[in-house]
């Protein structure tokens, strides 16, 4: 589902230089079996579930709480302490909670750009993704209208402000006041990225951009049926790679 350079069977130079950019011919369309991604057509939801609050440990006992003796070796070297089962058990605990976290601000984050979106008039947003070895990055390119009309991220960004986005955002915690930026400087950051990282977390799976490859694509969210879709087509548009000419 990218359009990939694959890195794996080329060897470095010898000189410690990093390899030449690749040429756009050089990029190949992976299909989503063969890259990992989803298969088709993919949707989400903007139903925000309860924000979920951590799951507690049992009351510690006064034996438990009690710092076990360390012999002098492993003081003097700094040795760990065994891991006791009630810290393995507060370690799940723990790993839950951010699980049901993570899945929360997902929701949370795509409810409030697809709500405002439409209220904006907003059909069809496209996003744009780059990024490999070890990361990807996404951002949104530009939104469809109802009435046909096509803007970008800056005029975006700009209705979302008059629209009191940002207002919603301090509302629901997502970000906090700041005297060195802008409310308008919150919605262009959130407005461009964060969305756009969930969607490509949901369209290409969560590690997309790690491995030895380069990559770049673009997608096209569906606002009204909330569904997104690889575009098979997208120009070599980049942000974060390089391309030879």
């Amino acid at each position: 589902m990218p359009f990939l350079y694959d890195q794996s069977q080329i060897e470095m130079p010898d000189d410690g230089y990093d390899l030449p950019p690749p040429r756009v011919d050089q990029f190949e369309y992976v299909s989503s079996l063969g890259y990992g991604g989803a298969r088709g057509v993919v949707t989400f939801s903007i139903d925000v579930p309860d924000k979920p609050a951590p799951i507690p440990g049992p009351t510690p006992t006064p034996a438990a709480t009690a710092s076990p003796r360390r012999g002098f070796f492993d003081r003097l070297f700094g040795g760990a302490r065994a891991a006791t089962p009630e810290r393995a058990a507060q370690r799940v605990r723990d790993a839950e909670t951010r699980k049901a976290l993570r899945h929360y601000n997902r929701h949370l984050v795509l409810s409030l750009a697809v709500l405002a979106l439409r209220e904006i008039g907003g059909r069809r947003a496209y996003c744009r993704y780059d990024g490999g070895n070890d990361e990807g990055f996404c951002w949104l390119d530009s939104v469809e209208l109802a009435n046909g009309e096509c803007i970008d991220v800056t005029a975006v960004a700009q209705k979302l402000y008059d629209l009191g986005l940002h207002e919603r955002l301090h509302a629901a915690g997502l970000v906090k006041s700041d005297p060195k930026v802008t409310g308008l400087e919150q919605v262009q950051t959130f407005a461009r990225i964060w969305p756009s990282t969930e969607w490509a977390g949901l369209l290409l799976g969560e590690s997309y951009g790690t491995g030895e490859y380069v990559m770049y694509g673009a997608f096209t969210v569906d606002l009204e049926a909330c569904t997104l879709v690889d575009d098979p087509q997208a120009d070599p548009v980049v942000e974060n790679i390089e391309i030879a000419s």
